[in-house]
């Protein structure tokens, strides 16, 4: 029992001398603390003005801009067109309502000037200096562009300056019609409006770079096959079919076109409401889903 309580002692007595070393060991990792705390702190407060000192000044200079191409929408495409304009030499600004988009900050690397707004407020296009712009690009979807084409018409121009170039993309074919009548029905000289749509233009790309009708040696028919009727997926369908009834004559053997696509069938009814022109003849085209 006297060995126990002298060990216990023992131990109690080598704590207390192990204790004050624990403070003098992290003191010197306090100390470290305390004198970065402030320099991380001022650094990160000081890269955050700059980001806003030098977004003030590019929208500052936005004031006396002419003759740049203004973007209106930051997604993969429209991204990759600003940066196109940018790396080309030209002045570009851009008009993106989301914050957080993580395309901002890969073209304002480029720089871009990107404001942040809705396209379709004339305040925002004002400010992104359409009035003296040489060119703009519509890449937001259908109904928004138009909306945007819309508020642009209606914006005064600089009388200096020549004509807008308006660019606008539009995916889905009726709303392109629709508009192209209204364009030249009600066309303005201060705003010239090309329509058009990168998922056609590919397919085009696509059909001339790869012949899918060259002439075979086997006998037998073409037999084209569409792997993913996404948005690309239908716009070579459509060109192929085009292709087709160009280079086919009366006495040609019909077209196979085979789509591979969850829900295929739906698609092509889809396909053949919106091209009739093109994909409503059955002796002509047959699909497998």
């Amino acid at each position: 029992l006297e060995r126990a309580v002298e060990a216990q002692h023992v131990a109690l007595r080598g704590d207390h001398h192990d204790r004050p070393a624990a403070p003098a060991a992290l003191d010197w990792r306090i100390q470290l603390a305390r004198f970065l705390g402030p320099i991380a702190f001022a650094s990160t407060f000081y890269a955050a003005a700059a980001t806003v000192l030098r977004d003030q000044i590019a929208r500052f200079r936005l004031r006396f801009a002419k003759d740049h191409v203004v973007v209106a929408g930051l997604g993969d495409k429209g991204s990759r067109i600003a940066t196109s304009f940018a790396a080309a030499g030209r002045r570009v600004v851009a008009i993106e309502p989301d914050p957080a988009n993580p395309h901002r900050a890969t073209v304002a690397r480029r720089g871009v000037t990107v404001l942040t707004g809705e396209a379709t407020d004339p305040e925002v296009l004002r400010e992104a200096g359409l009035p003296r712009a040489s060119d703009l690009v519509v890449m937001a979807d259908d109904a928004t562009n138009a909306e945007i084409v819309a508020v642009a018409r209606r914006l005064e121009r600089d009388p200096a300056q020549p004509a807008l170039r308006a660019s606008v993309h539009l995916v889905d074919p009726q709303i392109s019609r629709l508009l192209r009548t209204r364009e030249l029905s009600a066309g303005t000289a201060s705003v010239r409006t090309d329509f058009f749509n990168v998922f056609q233009r590919g397919a085009r790309l696509w059909l001339a770079d790869n012949d899918p009708f060259a002439e075979r040696t086997d006998g037998r028919p073409p037999h084209v096959v569409v792997l993913g009727v996404g948005v690309l997926g239908e716009a070579v369908a459509v060109a192929v079919a085009q292709r087709w009834a160009e280079v086919a004559g009366s006495d040609a053997p019909p077209l196979r076109l085979t789509l591979v696509d969850p829900d295929a069938s739906a698609r092509f009814r889809s396909l053949r409401l919106r091209h009739p022109r093109w994909l409503r003849r059955p002796r002509r085209h047959r699909v497998e889903a």
